[in-house]
């Protein structure tokens, strides 16, 4: 007899169906704005570090990020609506990419938003039956 179950361990099918069903949304803080070549540039406030607060140059310091065309293309995506595994499969008939391939390359560009503090995913809201 078992007393203690093991927990599913990261990157198990249920955390990978979990994450991918994460829908992201833009926070307010985040602004857009078009670059060359049909890029989107973000620009957004970065808080300064504990030295540079000691030193009295407490002000957030105002940052511009470049996507790419892929970038851009999945920012264009994010509208509060679709899930991870939407925007994948969106960008994988847009690119002809491999779904794997773009499930990957989405989840690795959704995290570098949120550790950025650019993106927050919530969980999805349940569909409303007519």
């Amino acid at each position: 007899m078992r007393l203690f179950s093991k927990a599913p361990k990261p990157g198990s099918p249920a955390d990978r169906k979990a994450a991918l069903a994460l829908v992201p949304v833009i926070l307010d803080s985040v602004s857009q704005s078009d670059g060359p070549n049909g890029v989107i540039r973000l620009h957004f406030a970065v808080s300064p570090g504990r030295i540079a607060t000691l030193l009295g140059n407490g002000s957030p310091v105002m940052r511009t990020l470049e996507l790419d065309e892929m970038g851009s293309a999945t920012w264009a995506f994010i509208d509060g609506k679709r899930s991870v595994a939407d925007i994948a499969q969106q960008l994988a008939q847009q690119y002809k990419l491999l779904p794997k391939e773009a499930e990957m390359s989405v989840s690795i560009f959704m995290r570098e938003l949120g550790r950025r503090g650019l993106i927050a995913l919530r969980e999805p809201q349940p569909r409303q039956s007519s």
